[in-house]
């Protein structure tokens, strides 16, 4: 009889110890990054005098695993162009299939679109990270151009958010679907930095 009731006394103390997370009550959940993050890329002319960049630009943050997770910038081009299937798949195509730009609410377009900037020269995107209600971690901050057509340059780099300054540098180029044969070096010198 006494082992039946040890027995019984070990499985409820187990039971209790399962529901004990549950009976505690709400837990404290980390709190939303704040702080500046500054991006900054340079837009050069294009070698070829035929090839005309358009203002198909935009900056986007995705976690490590590459999962979208906001759009900081897009310019009024991308977005006044419409988003028919012909022109999803060829301008800024990682960015539109993750971002699924098409769907999103007007009031989250019309926060983040800014006026076309010049074709060429130094842009720069100054995002208040408390606005975008991000959890502090890594993230890989992405600025993708459409050069012409269907041809398409990414550089990404991977920033920490959240905790003290970093700052970090994209320079390996992403072409999508392949270089432009005669465009040369147009999306370069990819600068994170990020400041609580």
């Amino acid at each position: 009889m006494k082992r039946g009731l040890k027995a019984e006394a070990v499985l409820y103390a187990g039971i209790f110890l399962l529901l004990l997370p549950v009976c505690k009550g709400p837990t404290q959940t980390t709190p939303d990054a704040t702080g500046t993050l500054t991006t900054t890329y340079q837009l050069s002319a294009s070698q070829d005098s035929f090839v005309d960049v358009d203002g198909s630009r935009v900056v986007w943050l995705e976690d490590i695993t590459g999962k979208y997770i906001k759009t900081l910038s897009v310019t009024e081009w991308v977005t006044d162009l419409g988003w028919t299937d012909q022109y999803k798949l060829r301008t800024v195509p990682d960015w539109n299939m993750k971002a699924d730009w098409g769907n999103a609410p007007k009031e989250e377009v019309d926060a983040v679109t800014i006026a076309t900037p010049a074709a060429v020269g130094l842009d720069t995107v100054i995002t208040q990270v408390g606005s975008l209600r991000i959890k502090p971690g890594t993230y890989y901050c992405c600025v993708e151009i459409n050069v012409t057509y269907i041809y398409n340059i990414m550089l990404k780099a991977l920033i920490k958010i959240g905790g003290g300054e970093d700052q970090a540098t994209g320079t390996i180029p992403i072409y999508t679907p392949s270089k432009h044969p005669t465009a040369g070096d147009i999306l370069t010198n990819l600068q994170v930095k990020y400041a609580p």
